[in-house]
C-alpha cells in the first residue's frame, strides 16, 4: 500500500543556496535510506523576504 504524509520542517539558514541545500540533502536521505520520493516541496520566506520560487522535485 502507499501511504502520504505532510511533514513540515522549520529550519535556519543563511541564503536561499544554504536552505535548497538544506532541503536537497532531506530529500535525498529520504530517498536512499527509507525509499520515499518526494512529490512537492513548499518552501517559505520571512515575511520580510521577498518570495522564491523552486524547481519540481526530480523523481528517483
Amino acid at each position: 500500500m502507499k501511504f502520504r504524509a505532510t511533514i513540515v520542517f522549520e529550519f535556519n539558514a543563511g541564503s536561499i543556496e544554504d536552505a535548497g541545500q538544506k532541503v536537497s540533502d532531506a530529500v535525498s536521505h529520504a530517498r536512499e535510506a527509507d525509499q520515499m520520493d518526494a512529490k512537492s516541496i513548499d518552501l517559505v520566506t520571512p515575511p520580510s523576504s521577498p518570495p522564491v520560487t523552486i524547481p519540481a522535485p526530480a523523481s528517483g
